[in-house]
């Protein structure tokens, strides 16, 4: 099996994974003049060894790439859809800007007034009251609280204010993971019927669950 190189061989024999010699069968050039030295493996069986070994190599290279873009992301949305009967819908971004996250939330369909907005644990906005998206994104084991209190979830984004014409707007920066074991990706953003207090578990006394989108990475 000839095996052909256009780099320089200072030597004329070669040896192959498994030990065998590989004489150097040809020296030509291709179509635009560089030099192509092949070999001729002695033994076929080990030439297959090695081609096995790299595209092997290969693979596991490709695996550790994507491995490292997933840990890479920088964006993430969520877009919200009407539950428990409401008009509610918007949608929401995550940005990593330095080591903070900036949220950004757009939601039309309320009631004027405050409405809370919580990050949930689970990624699954099915039920038609959004029980599915399970309890606050809580990684730590807190209390509810707000976006600045010390004790908090880390899913307490607090509340957004929709004006007379129903629509909200939210700009919030702060500590949150888009990459490893505390990330929100694959979790769900819920908006709730009513204020929440900041204080009282699990969800501050917010009421029903008016909108729910999943939270993924951009693309």
């Amino acid at each position: 099996m000839l095996f052909c190189s256009r780099f320089a061989v200072r030597s004329a024999g070669r040896r192959d994974a498994d030990g065998h010699v590989a004489h150097r069968a040809t020296a030509t050039e291709d179509p635009i003049g560089r030099s192509i030295n092949c070999f001729h493996f002695v033994n076929p069986g080990g030439t297959l060894a090695v081609m096995k070994t790299l595209i092997i190599s290969l693979g596991m290279l490709c695996a550790l790439a994507l491995v490292a873009h997933g840990q890479d992301v920088t964006k993430a949305t969520a877009k919200l859809d009407s539950k428990s009967g409401s008009q509610v819908t918007g949608t929401v971004t995550f940005a990593k800007t330095g080591d903070d996250v900036q949220v950004i939330a757009d939601i039309s369909g309320l009631k004027p007034g405050k409405h809370g907005i919580h990050l949930h644990e689970k990624g699954d906005c099915s039920a038609a009251d959004a029980a599915s998206a399970g309890a606050h994104f809580n990684p730590t084991h807190g209390h509810h609280g707000g976006p600045m209190t010390a004790d908090r979830h880390a899913g307490d984004l607090g509340n957004i204010e929709a004006d007379a014409s129903g629509k909200a707007h939210l700009d919030w920066k702060g500590k949150m993971s888009l990459s490893g074991a505390d990330s929100i990706i694959g979790k769900s953003v819920v908006v709730h019927e009513k204020e929440d207090d900041l204080k009282t578990d699990p969800s501050g006394n917010s009421g029903a669950r008016i909108a729910c989108g999943v939270i993924e990475a951009a693309k």
